[in-house]
């Protein structure tokens, strides 16, 4: 089982100039504060910007690997619905960067994250 079908994060969009997940707020996502953990919110980010980058590759010679990612966190939250809003920001041929926000059901800004891509031969 991969991370992302064990955090229960959800494909809604993805496309070249946009990905958007969801994520139902769990007692598994959040740090012994009670809030969510913010490496679920880099986790869900660094997922958006690596579908996204899929979009860009035939996946059966190339792949996306995660190579830098800075992770704001603006708000905190403990319950609730989550969603990651990923947009290209550039796509070349070995590098790509990618925006995230992470917003709550409320669309206030939880986590601003930009994410770089290095685009591999697959293993």
């Amino acid at each position: 089982m991969t991370a992302i079908e064990t955090l229960g994060i959800k494909e809604i969009i993805v496309s070249q100039d946009r990905v958007v997940l969801e994520l139902d707020i769990k007692e598994c996502h959040r740090q012994p504060f009670g809030l969510v953990h913010g490496g679920v919110s880099a986790l869900m980010a660094e997922t958006a910007a690596s579908l996204g980058a899929t979009t860009y590759l035939d996946t059966t010679k190339k792949i996306p690997v995660g190579m830098d990612i800075h992770s704001r966190h603006v708000k905190s939250v403990k319950e609730g619905r989550l969603n990651a809003i990923a947009k290209p920001i550039s796509i070349g041929k070995t590098v790509q960067i990618w925006e995230i926000e992470i917003i709550d059901q409320q669309e206030r800004l939880i986590c601003h994250s930009t994410c770089s891509l290095l685009v591999i031969d697959k293993p």
